[in-house]
């Protein structure tokens, strides 16, 4: 018998022996995990047979699968940056991918959703940023997808203010996840996406967290720019 009586999300009965979690914790028996499968995006269980699946294997809702984005487009990215009070400076090349073109995590982790590569060359004996290529995991649903894209477009304006010395790389995945928090409040998004996108920023340990959460994004740009700006200093003090 389960010590903590756990019940199952699905079936809603205690959990006897072995339990499995989704990726927003959800707990679920072994006879539902044979029968349903959880949506990559949204979490929530649908009956496996009804299920939508990826040729990567992720299992994905009708609902989540009716509003997903599949290919780029640049309308959607100027929607996106219409809205933000900041935006990289470099110019970017923007993709729609595959799962397995982005990076591979370690087992039991969130699914990687996207990525942002600085495009550097030197210029005498400095390597400096010329461009930046984001890619995004195809099938995302619109909004969802939007928030990752902030959240890629954030690691690319910081990778222009702070070098790896200077900032911290969880505390860079805190503030690009609190970021796109910020812009799915802004567009009044779906609780669930908010939820995702919100437990994603809490696996990060960030010692300034308090300081940001109550801030809107100019004022935290602001603060990031002293910062940077203290630190570049005391580097060439040094």
């Amino acid at each position: 018998m389960n010590k903590n009586n756990e019940i199952c999300r699905v079936c809603l009965e205690p959990v006897k022996r072995t339990t499995y979690k989704t990726g927003l914790g959800k707990t679920v028996c072994a006879g539902c995990v044979r029968q349903y499968r959880n949506c990559f995006a949204c979490d929530e269980f649908v009956d496996k047979e009804r299920a939508l699946r990826f040729s990567d294997g992720r299992y994905v809702c009708s609902e989540c699968a009716r509003g997903a984005v599949y290919e780029f487009d640049a309308k959607q990215l100027a929607k996106i940056k219409r809205r933000l009070a900041w935006f990289p400076e470099m110019p970017i090349a923007y993709k729609v991918v595959s799962k397995e073109t982005l990076p591979k995590r370690r087992r039991r982790t969130p699914l990687n959703l996207g990525r942002s590569k600085p495009i550097c060359e030197n210029h005498g004996n400095q390597l400096l940023i010329v461009s930046h290529e984001i890619e995004i995991l195809i099938g995302l649903p619109r909004e969802l997808h939007e928030a990752i894209v902030v959240h890629e477009l954030f690691h690319a304006w910081l990778h222009e203010h702070f070098t790896d010395e200077m900032l911290d790389k969880k505390d860079a995945e805190w503030l690009c996840s609190h970021m796109s928090l910020l812009y799915l409040r802004a567009c009044r998004a779906k609780k669930p996406w908010r939820k995702i996108i919100k437990a994603g920023r809490e696996q990060y340990l960030f010692k300034h967290a308090a300081d940001f959460k109550d801030k809107v994004s100019w004022q935290i740009i602001h603060r990031l720019l002293r910062e940077a700006k203290k630190k570049q200093k005391r580097s060439r003090v040094c």
